[in-house]
C-alpha cells in the first residue's frame, strides 16, 4: 500500500502537467470553476490568519499542557495536522502529495477529558472525511495524544498489536503532539475507564473453529468466522485478531459478538485474490510475522 501511495504521489503531478499545460486541451476557464477557485483561496487566506493568532497565543506559552500541534500520517498522502489553543481556537489541514485536500478551523474548548471542535466551516467536501468534533485527552507518561471519541477502541487495538507507542515522526494512525514521539513510555495510556479492559496485559491467542458464507462488498467481500477464544479469555466486542498461520497471510478478524469460550468475527477482503479463511488458521491480538 504504501509502495502504490508513493508512486501514485509521483504520477499524479506528472500527468496533472501534462493535462494542463497540453495545447489542445488548455481552454477558458469555467467560471463556476473560477468562483470556486476564488473561494478557496479566500478558505485559504481566512485558515492562515486562524494558524497565525494560535501560534502567536502558544509563542506566550500561557496555555496548558494539551494545547499545541498535533500530528498523524505517512509523509505521503496523508498528512493530517491539529493546532489548537484555548483561546484561538484551532486549525485543521490534511495535506499530501497534490497539495491540501481538507481544512478547517473554529472554537476549541474543554470538557471533562475531552476537546470539543466547533469548525466554522460545516459543508463536507465530496469523498473527504470530515474532523472528528470530540477527541478524548490521553496521557501516556508524556505523551499527549488526541484520540476520536469514537475511535478509542481501534486506539487500543494499535496498543495491543505493539504500533503505539510509535517511534517514528510518521506511519502513525493517531494525533500525537509533535515532537514526542521519541518520548519513552511506562505502562498503559490512560484512556477512559469504561474502555480499560481492551488493553491487554499479554497477547491472547486463537484459532479459526468455523468460515461462514462469503458476504460480497461494494469494493470486497467479507467472511464471517468464529474463533476459538471469547469473554473468558478476556474478549471484548470490537477487538481485532490478525491472522499469523499461515505464514504471509494478511488478515484480521474483527471481534462482532462475543460468548464465554468462542468469538464471532468477520474477515473483510478488498482484494479477490486473497486467502479466503480456513479453519485452524491462526491468530493473535498481537502480530507473530
Amino acid at each position: 500500500m504504501r509502495r502504490r501511495t508513493k508512486l501514485t504521489c509521483f504520477l499524479l503531478p506528472v500527468v496533472m502537467a501534462l493535462f494542463l499545460y497540453s495545447p489542445r486541451l488548455v481552454a477558458a476557464q469555467d467560471p463556476v470553476e473560477q468562483l470556486r477557485a476564488e473561494s478557496e483561496s479566500e478558505e485559504d487566506a481566512i485558515v492562515a490568519k486562524q494558524r497565525l493568532l494560535i501560534e502567536t497565543e502558544l509563542a506566550k506559552r500561557t496555555n496548558d499542557e494539551w494545547s499545541g500541534e498535533y500530528y498523524y500520517g505517512d509523509g505521503l498522502g496523508v498528512n493530517v495536522t491539529l493546532l489548537f489553543g484555548r483561546a484561538a481556537g484551532f486549525v485543521y489541514t490534511w495535506t499530501g502529495c497534490m497539495g491540501t485536500y481538507d481544512q478547517n478551523y473554529g472554537a476549541a474548548q474543554y470538557e471533562g477529558n475531552k476537546l470539543i471542535l466547533s469548525p466554522k466551516l460545516l459543508a463536507e467536501r465530496k469523498g473527504v472525511p470530515s474532523i472528528p468534533l470530540e477527541f478524548y485527552l490521553v496521557r501516556w507518561s508524556s505523551r499527549h495524544y488526541l484520540i476520536p471519541a469514537t475511535d478509542i477502541i481501534n486506539f487500543a487495538n494499535h496498543v495491543n498489536r505493539g504500533f503505539e507507542p510509535r517511534k517514528s515522526f510518521y506511519l502513525s494512525s493517531f494525533l500525537l503532539k509533535k515532537g514526542e514521539e521519541k518520548v519513552r513510555v511506562a505502562g498503559f495510556p490512560q484512556i477512559p475507564p469504561e474502555y480499560s479492559g481492551y488493553l491487554l496485559q499479554r497477547p491472547i491467542n486463537a484459532e479459526v473453529v468455523s468460515v461462514g458464507r462469503v458476504k460480497p462488498l461494494e469494493y470486497g467481500r467479507t467472511f464471517p468466522i468464529v474463533i476459538s477464544v471469547g469473554w473468558a479469555d478476556g474478549v471484548k466486542a470490537g477487538m481485532e485478531f490478525d491472522v499469523y498461520q499461515p505464514k504471509n497471510t494478511f488478515a484480521t478478524a474483527k471481534v462482532l459478538k462475543v460468548d464465554e469460550h468462542s468469538s464471532e468475527a468477520e474477515v473483510t477482503q478488498y482484494n479477490q485474490d486473497e486467502a479466503v479463511p480456513e479453519p485452524k488458521w491462526k491468530l493473535s491480538t498481537k502480530p507473530k510475522y
